[in-house]
């Protein structure tokens, strides 16, 4: 949100536009001015309950989605630390390499280890970038 007042508030939970309010130095007071400060008055009160409400479903929802995204994070995390061990024979596997058979798989296989080895000798000479 760009602004946080409470005439900014209204105008996005509500859509109403909260009038101009009354310089606390205007004299002069008429009938005709004292029914819109009334008026004003009114309306400026008359937002603050449903808005209490409104910000505190909002507060509630962020608060929930904030518990989810670091239980999500906890969660990546812990299993990011798992050191798991690849099957040698099985590593090579990529998506759709189980509908090859023969020949193609045994090159998919040798391609991917030749890869393998190719990136491991350029990551030795690398400074680590994480």
């Amino acid at each position: 949100m760009r602004e946080f007042s409470y005439a900014a508030l209204v105008e996005k939970y509500f859509g109403h536009r909260a009038g101009q309010g009354f310089a606390e130095g205007e004299l002069g007071i008429t009938s005709a001015l004292a029914e819109k400060m009334e008026e004003y008055a009114r309306n400026d009160t008359h937002y603050l309950s449903p808005l209490a409400e409104k910000l505190r479903e909002t507060t509630d929802r962020v608060r929930t989605d904030l518990e989810w995204f670091q239980q999500s994070c906890e969660r990546a995390i812990v299993s990011a630390a798992i050191d798991r061990e690849r099957d040698a024979e099985e590593a090579w596997r990529v998506r759709g390499s189980g509908l090859i058979r023969g020949r193609e798989a045994a090159i998919l296989r040798a391609l991917w280890h030749w890869r393998d080895r190719e990136a491991r000798t350029i990551s030795i000479g690398l400074p680590f970038m994480f």
